[in-house]
Order: structure tokens, then C-alpha cells, then sequence
């Protein structure tokens, strides 16, 4: 991400995630993008978050 306003959103994302005691696997399985946008994460972006999961896990099998 280039611009550094969407890269904060990302990353107060990844915040959310880890402050809730969620993984990877929880989050793409619910799909539920409201648990972010309800604690501050643009609608796009929170989504976006989501739907990437599963891409990002095919990029970095481990």
C-alpha cells in the first residue's frame, strides 16, 4: 500500500486482530468485517483485509 493513510488502516487492522485473540484462519472463516469497522477501520479496507487472506496464505505456504 502505498498511500500512508490506507497503510495505517491496514495496520490498525492487523492491531484488532491481535488485541482480539483472532488468527488468520478465524477471521477469512467469519468473513465479519464489522468487528473492524465498528472499532475504526474504513469499510474498504476492513474488507479488503478479509478477502486478501486467502491469497496472502497461497503466497506464503509454510
Amino acid at each position: 500500500v502505498s498511500d500512508r493513510a490506507l497503510k495505517m488502516e491496514y495496520q490498525k487492522a492487523c492491531a484488532i486482530t491481535l488485541d482480539e485473540g483472532l488468527d488468520l484462519e478465524l477471521v477469512h472463516g467469519d468473513e465479519d468485517a464489522d468487528i473492524y469497522i465498528r472499532k475504526g477501520v474504513k469499510t474498504g479496507v476492513a474488507r479488503r483485509f478479509i478477502r486478501n487472506i486467502e491469497t496472502w496464505a497461497k503466497n506464503h505456504t509454510i
